[in-house]
């Protein structure tokens, strides 16, 4: 053994490592650790002591050692020196317990005496590692016939030292070497343990007679003083009274201490845990393994509403080192039992006792586990033998595990699967529900046909199911994401109508959330039932439970009503400081999703506790949280938006596609900018996750941008008009509008074939477009200037006649803009709804839908005097409430409309023109006229014409100062328009209204209009003699002076 290691607090220098044993004297092979005082043995030792304890030099002499209530009742007195002893400190070493937390306790007795069981447990323990060094198999030379001792293994006269990982955690089991006890079993038909076999007589014991030296005399429990440890009354006599203090003798051989079939009745009858703590201080040594299960077991069932002070005694202490060494001898009932006890008192063990029973429990199921040969072969033995893991053992395992919140790992409950599931029929209803529970609860998905033989036997017991089980049992369903079925769902739904009076706020909270995970609708009555529960015990609920309630109503798609919700509200501001990240995100999401504004005050308190977490929030609470208070219409407080824009810009490869969507469309609905750093994030990562992205997430993420008025670049762009053109089928009619519409208000033309596909979607799905939706893919072709096809045209047209009333101002305005823009006259009919329409709801025009309004009607020569009066009021009356700021742009539409209102002689004096809005309109539309830009097509057209000979001016403006013509020669009164993109639709080179309108107007001053595209031009590109000859076939009909020849 290495004992070089650096110091530490552990008396032997590290956890599990034990210093040779030198009673009565060390072993030839044995040496003390380097530094190690002899004098410091937790053991009265003989070169210290000449008597300190009774029956220390009898057994030296070849007597039987002394009973294990004889050493305590010693080792609790004061120790009476020898005279010839060294002398000794007030609080020698060898009264230190097993570890420093035990040492502190020991010595904060007010007698400052030794803890007689640590000290026990360290002579039980110092006795197990002489056996192991002096060899496996063979007891130590040094006291040959050695006593075995309850929980010993088979091999004759082996001691085996318990495992101790954490002796910070552990004391060493207490109590001297006794003889044999009797074997016990467990009764499989009862939750208590009792003895119903005896252990055949050990070898080592029954050599042993009178012929080993006079019997000493038997400490009865009752006489054994206890050592107030605890600090309760002394109970020793009250347990020993208990269960009668029997003494058995052997015939032949040396008397023994308690039978643990009597220690087990004395537990079984005790009349409190107390008495329990007192039963195992006085008869720990003699413990077997039923009696350590049975203690505890007991101890849990009569557990008191606050057990710490229970779990804080020695009592409790004391079993949990037996634990430890029992845990070999321990059967399945008794692993199951332990850990039911452990978490039903809510005590976690160490990890390393969880490790321990772990692995037994492990060992013995894979042990009896079936497979095919051995079921072949003997299926009756294995069949007996598996059902030492009966449904309720099964049962109370998983639970106390899930309970305690520790998972022995995937080996140990796969075999418990695979026990349980050949004897699911056999399994009760809260046997069955804890079962799902706990491994829903641990995070263990068993495999389907677990599963269907759990659903199946849930509708063979369902009308036993009480709330708890019920409630359970499909929240466990829900957990793992199978779907019982309707027929189990229904089930469940029908009891709990019978039983919901029972339900607590647990149940109610789980039953609504396992529904709602389902997807499984459990019907209205059902759930207005529950929402009526709901109100009466709200106060029982947690932020965890109503935040489930709120998030399933509003999941199920069921609106409880504005006084639930009310109530709702009120009790989570009321424990709003309890909420962690999940509680308050869920819960604003579901208001926000039940479209349910809750107070401002709540609101703001909410937007108080985000920002204080959002640092540390994860991706999902982040984006519900802001994607709630964007649904609510509520801006949070200064610093949250910030602050949330930071942390998604962190922790963005953590978000998933709905996460990334979701926080876009908060920040473009709060109208927030999060920065460049973000914006450059999320168009990175889209790109190159975009195929995990679905056509909504994507539609949703550009519309975000084209919001905020941020271009994503035209890579993301481009990618994602590729997407929609290979995956068309997968888009529905919002998708495809938020695309366009991205498209349009950026900008960005992503070429002929994505657009001309996403008109024929629109095309043959028209009936599936809201008319918001169908507007704003009508104005996006034409702000994008794509022709998507006269068929479209007419076939939205039809549509949008059917359902005008449908249509909000902004609707319509947009429709007739692009029918204005394509300069496609939709049929009268449409004119009309859409100038009816208008006018009932003129008061909810803004100035700019009225502008666009007048200009698109006026370029379909479809304004009548009417509509134009009316029109230009409303106008002029929001231009008044906005203190004459009005936007120049609008100004021009007007001044527009009303010269083309003029070139109707005979109606125009039908038509108001308010000299207010009539000289800005005016004004406005000089000031642009007068802002020419020479382009670099103008000016080649330009110096190929003069060297034609044609004298011209560029840009020149016309006498009435309302226009100014790209070419114009005046001596022909001819004006050459250089028409460049803009004035053409892309794809099929039609002019735009706007260019129609333009040169309508100039015809009707007078001027001969002829147009050079620029598609025509470039074709004579970098060939003089073509372009001049193009120019010579568009001048000669109207320009006298034309060169003809070169």
């Amino acid at each position: 053994m290495d004992h070089s290691a650096a110091p530490s607090p552990y008396p032997y220098g590290q956890p599990g490592a034990y210093p040779p044993y030198p009673y009565p004297y060390p072993p030839a092979s044995a040496a003390w650790p380097p530094g190690f005082d002899p004098a410091m043995l937790p053991y009265p030792d003989p070169r210290m002591y000449a008597g300190g304890v009774p029956g220390y030099f009898d057994h030296l002499a070849g007597r039987p050692p002394p009973s294990a209530a004889d050493f305590y009742a010693a080792a609790a007195a004061p120790h009476r020196a020898h005279p010839a002893a060294a002398p000794i400190s007030p609080k020698p070493a060898y009264e230190r317990p097993a570890s420093p937390s035990a040492y502190s306790q020991a010595t904060a007795h007010p007698a400052a005496r030794p803890d007689p069981y640590a000290q026990a447990a360290y002579y039980q323990h110092m006795k197990h590692a002489a056996a192991a060094k002096e060899g496996v198999g063979q007891p130590p030379a040094a006291y040959p016939g050695y006593p075995p001792y309850p929980g010993m293994p088979t091999a004759p006269g082996y001691m085996r030292p318990p495992s101790h990982a954490d002796p910070e955690a552990f004391k060493f089991q207490a109590g001297m070497p006794v003889p044999p006890g009797p074997q016990s079993d467990v009764s499989k038909d009862s939750d208590e343990m009792t003895t119903t076999q005896m252990r055949p007589q050990s070898a080592h014991s029954a050599h042993r007679g009178s012929d080993n030296g006079p019997q000493r005399r038997m400490a009865l429990p009752g006489r054994a003083p206890a050592v107030a440890l605890t600090g309760r009354p002394d109970l020793t006599r009250t347990a020993a009274a208990a269960g009668g203090g029997q003494i058995i003798r052997r015939k032949g051989g040396p008397m023994r201490g308690t039978h643990p079939a009597e220690i087990n009745k004395q537990i079984t009858t005790a009349k409190d845990v107390w008495t329990i703590t007192e039963i195992v201080l006085q008869h720990g040594a003699e413990f077997d393994a039923v009696n350590v299960a049975t203690a505890l077991h007991r101890m849990a069932k009569a557990c008191p509403e606050d057990p710490t002070e229970l779990l804080r005694s020695n009592g409790f202490e004391q079993l949990l080192m037996m634990v430890e060494a029992q845990a070999d001898q321990c059967k399945p009932q008794h692993i199951a039992n332990i850990l039911w006890a452990f978490g039903t008192l809510g005590y976690k063990p160490s990890q390393h006792l969880l490790d321990t029973l772990q692995k037994q429990a492990t060992l013995k199921l894979l042990e009896h586990a079936p497979n095919a040969e051995l079921m072949a072969a003997f299926s009756r033995e294995a069949n007996n033998k598996l059902r030492e893991f009966a449904p309720q053992n099964i049962s109370n395992m998983l639970w106390a595990y899930a309970t305690l919140g520790h998972s022995p790992g995937v080996p140990l409950l796969s075999a418990v699967m695979s026990a349980a599931m050949t004897q699911l029929k056999d399994f009760t209803p809260q046997a069955i529900k804890d079962t799902l529970w706990a491994f829903a609860t641990l995070g263990f998905t068993p495999n389907n046909h677990f599963l269907q033989g759990s659903v199946d036997q849930c509708l063979v017991l369902i009308a036993q199911f009480n709330p708890q089980n019920i409630a359970n049992a499909i929240w466990a369903f829900a957990k793992f994401g199978y779907h019982p079925g309707r027929d189990l769902l229904q089930a469940m739904a029908s009891q709990a109508m019978q039983r919901l009076q029972h339900f607590n706020s647990q149940n109610i909270s789980n039953t609504l959330w396992a529904f709602a995970s389902l997807n499984h609708h459990p019907g209205p009555m059902l759930l207005k039932v529950l929402q009526r529960e709901l109100v009466h015990k709200l106060r029982q609920f947690t932020p965890q439970g109503i935040e489930n309630v709120l998030w399933a109503f509003a999941t199920l798609g069921h609106h409880p009503g504005d006084e639930v919700l009310a109530a709702a509200a009120s009790h989570v501001h009321s424990i709003l400081h309890q909420f962690n990240q999940q509680n308050l995100a869920l819960t604003l999401w579901a208001f926000a999703k039940l479209a349910w504004c809750p107070p401002t005050d709540l609101l703001s308190d909410a937007a108080s506790l985000a920002v204080a977490s959002l640092h540390t929030s994860n991706s999902q609470n982040l984006s519900n949280t802001l994607w709630a208070f964007a649904t609510l219409g509520f801006m949070p407080q200064a610093g949250l938006l910030e602050v949330a824009a930071s942390r998604a810009a962190q922790t963005l490869p953590d978000f998933t596609p709905q996460a990334i969507a979701n926080i876009m469309w908060a920040f473009a609905i709060l109208a927030h900018n999060p920065g460049s750093q973000l914006l450059d994030a999320v168009s990175k990562d889209v790109f190159r996750r975009l195929d995990d992205f679905s056509p909504q997430h994507i539609a949703v993420t550009l519309w975000a941008f084209g919001k905020l008025e941020a271009s994503p670049g035209a890579v993301l762009l481009q990618a994602a008009a590729d997407h929609l053109e290979q995956r068309i089928g997968q888009y529905n009619p919002q998708n495809v509008c938020n695309i366009l519409w991205t498209y349009a208000t950026l900008g960005y033309y992503p070429g002929g074939s994505p657009l001309d596909v996403a008109a024929d979607y629109a095309l043959h799905a028209l009936e599936e477009f809201n008319p918001q939706s169908l507007s704003n893919v009508l104005w996006a072709f034409a702000s994008l200037k794509h022709h998507p096809g006269n068929a479209l045209l007419d076939a939205s047209a039809a549509h949008a006649v059917r359902c005008v009333d449908q249509f909000t101002p902004q609707a319509l305005t947009l429709t007739m803009i692009a029918y204005a823009t394509f300069a496609h006259s939709p049929p009268e009919s449409l004119l009309m709804a859409v100038s009816e329409h208008a006018v009932v709801s003129l008061s909810k025009f803004e100035q700019q839908a009225i502008a666009n309004l007048i200009w698109a009607l006026a370029l379909l020569h479809a304004l009548s005097p009417q509509m134009w009066n009316q029109l230009l009021e409303a106008f002029s009356s929001v231009d008044d409430l906005q203190g004459g700021q009005t936007n120049p742009e609008h100004l021009r539409q007007i001044y527009q409309a009303h010269l083309m209102l003029q070139l109707r002689v005979q109606e125009v004096g039908e038509y108001n023109q308010p000299d207010t809005i009539m000289n800005a309109a005016r004004a406005a539309w000089e000031s642009d006229v007068e802002s020419t830009i020479v382009s670099k097509l103008h000016s080649e057209v330009s110096q190929v014409m003069g060297s034609l000979g044609v004298s011209h001016n560029i840009e020149r403006i016309t006498d009435d100062g309302l226009f100014s013509a790209d070419i114009l020669i005046e001596d022909d009164k001819v004006i050459v328009e250089v028409d460049g993109p803009h004035h053409f639709t892309v794809n099929t080179h039609q002019p735009l209204g706007a260019t129609l309108c333009r040169r309508e107007l100039l015809a009707a001053r007078g001027w001969t209009m002829l147009s050079v595209p620029y598609f025509d031009w470039v074709k004579g590109q970098g060939n003089i003699n073509a372009q001049k000859q193009y120019l010579r076939d568009l001048l000669v009909p109207h320009v006298k002076t034309v060169i003809m020849e070169d």
